[in-house]
C-alpha cells in the first residue's frame, strides 16, 4: 500500500490554528483527530454523536449517479465506534449553527477548498491531501505509542497487516499458503 504524504507534529499544530477559520472547520477537525477518511467526515450526522461523546462511523457521503448521497461504507470493518475527548465534543458541539441533520452539509469540492486554505494560512508547502490528514493521525499515533491493533480498529482496516505495512517500519511478510 502507498502511503500518503504526513504533516510533522509542528505542522500539525499549525493546521490545527489554521482550520479554525474555515467553514468546514468540524470535519477537517474529526478527520485529523480521527482518523476519518474524506466520505466518512462528509456522512456524518448529529445523532452520530452521543450523549457520552461517542461517535459512530456508519455511513459516508459520495455522488451517486450526478446525486450526493449517503452510501456505504467500505467494508464492514468501516463500521466503528469511538470515544471522543469531552474537549473535542464541546468544539464539534459549538459548530452546530443550522438544523441540518448533517454535522455540515458541504461538498467534497468546499472540503478540499477549506483545506487548502488552511495549508496556506499554516504555511504548509508540502502537498498534504485529504487523505494525508488519515495518515498523519496514524503516524502520530504510531509515533506516540499507540499499539497497532488499536490503530486498526479506529482507522477502520479491514487487516492488520494493512495497517502494519502503512504505519510501521516492519511490515508484514507476505502470506504463502505452502508455509502455513
Amino acid at each position: 500500500p502507498k502511503q500518503a504524504a504526513t504533516l510533522t507534529r509542528a505542522e500539525a499544530h499549525a493546521y490545527l490554528d489554521a482550520i479554525k477559520n474555515v467553514r468546514c472547520y468540524p470535519l477537517l477537525l474529526l478527520m485529523l483527530v480521527c482518523g476519518l477518511r474524506r466520505g466518512e467526515a462528509l456522512g456524518l450526522q448529529w445523532s452520530d454523536i452521543d450523549q457520552q461523546g461517542v461517535l459512530t462511523i456508519n455511513r459516508q457521503r459520495m455522488r451517486v449517479n450526478q446525486h450526493y448521497t449517503a452510501a456505504p461504507l467500505k467494508t464492514q470493518q468501516s463500521h466503528r465506534a469511538m470515544q471522543l475527548p469531552p474537549d473535542l465534543v464541546q468544539i464539534i458541539r459549538a459548530q452546530r449553527h443550522s438544523l441540518t441533520r448533517w454535522i455540515l452539509d458541504v461538498t467534497p469540492e468546499k472540503l478540499r477548498a477549506d483545506h487548502q486554505q488552511a495549508l496556506a494560512a499554516a504555511d504548509i508547502t508540502a502537498h498534504i491531501t485529504l487523505h494525508g490528514l488519515r495518515h498523519t493521525m496514524a503516524m502520530l499515533a504510531t509515533e506516540a505509542g499507540t499499539p497497532i491493533k488499536l490503530l486498526q480498529a479506529t482507522l477502520g482496516h479491514s487487516t492488520i497487516k494493512l495497517t502494519a505495512d502503512l504505519y510501521t517500519n516492519h511490515p508484514f511478510p507476505p502470506t504463502n499458503a505452502a508455509t502455513l
